[in-house]
């Protein structure tokens, strides 16, 4: 495997805002990209590659989109 000279992030085609940054020393974490009611950034980390899957990455990403969107759909509400 060809290590990259700098961190590079591949964007997940299946769940909006997941992505995978993979580092020059091969390491590689999930983050899940998104924007606050007030539109600051946010960029969580699920966690390691070493320690889960893309799959169940992709699982937390929804689970944290849905409670978000819970969260604004109560703003709205109130």
């Amino acid at each position: 495997m060809v290590k990259a000279k700098k961190t590079t992030v591949i964007w997940d085609s299946k769940v909006k805002g997941l992505h995978t940054r993979c580092y020059p020393t091969g390491r590689k974490c999930y983050f899940l990209y998104y924007r606050t009611a007030d539109q600051m950034q946010r960029r969580p980390k699920l966690g390691d590659s070493e320690d889960i899957t893309l799959t169940v990455a992709r699982e937390l990403a929804l689970k944290l989109r849905q409670k978000l969107a819970k969260e604004k759909l109560k703003r709205l509400l109130n």
